[in-house]
């Protein structure tokens, strides 16, 4: 497992929490999801220099790149951002 793959769980385990029913993919980018919404992702990788990356995408719309510290303020703070997406008050 890499930091990418730690973030997103730390993150899922949040998310679920929150939410109740989140979902994750392990792959070469990890994401993350609520069950009910689908089509709005965060997504987590690395850069060439082995930095975290962050990434909400929803469906059909370019990726929004995320400011995220894997940290339990962080973890809340991203919590906060998807749902703020996924009820329209954000802006992505």
């Amino acid at each position: 497992m890499g930091i990418q793959d730690d973030a997103a769980s730390y993150f899922f385990e949040a998310l679920g929490k929150r939410v109740g029913r989140a979902g994750m993919a392990h792959a070469m980018e990890p994401s993350v999801w609520i069950q009910d919404h689908r089509e709005a992702k965060v997504y987590f990788t690395v850069d060439g220099m082995g930095n975290l990356v962050t990434k909400f995408v929803r469906d059909g719309q370019r990726p929004v790149r995320v400011d995220f510290f894997p940290t339990a303020a962080g973890v809340e703070a991203l919590v906060d951002y998807l749902l703020e997406q996924i009820d329209g008050e954000g802006q992505s």
